[in-house]
């Protein structure tokens, strides 16, 4: 289950797992975004990049159950 949040403060989403830490994305500048991670770790990478995570995902899953 998804669940997201806004921060208007930061203007970032969280994403949250229930959990006391959650990542969280937000703008870098107009072209690029970052996530901190629950350590405190940032990526940054394009817009067009970020929204591929969810296919890299799909890939992997595909990947660990033998399904193409």
């Amino acid at each position: 289950m998804k669940r997201l949040k806004h921060k208007k403060k930061t203007n970032s989403v969280v994403l949250c797992c229930n959990s006391v830490k959650c990542p969280e994305v937000y703008y870098k500048d107009k072209d690029k975004i970052q996530i901190r991670d629950d350590f405190g770790f940032v990526v940054t990478m394009t817009k067009d990049q970020a929204r591929m995570i969810s296919d890299a995902i799909d890939v992997l899953d595909n990947e660990n159950t033998g399904s193409d």
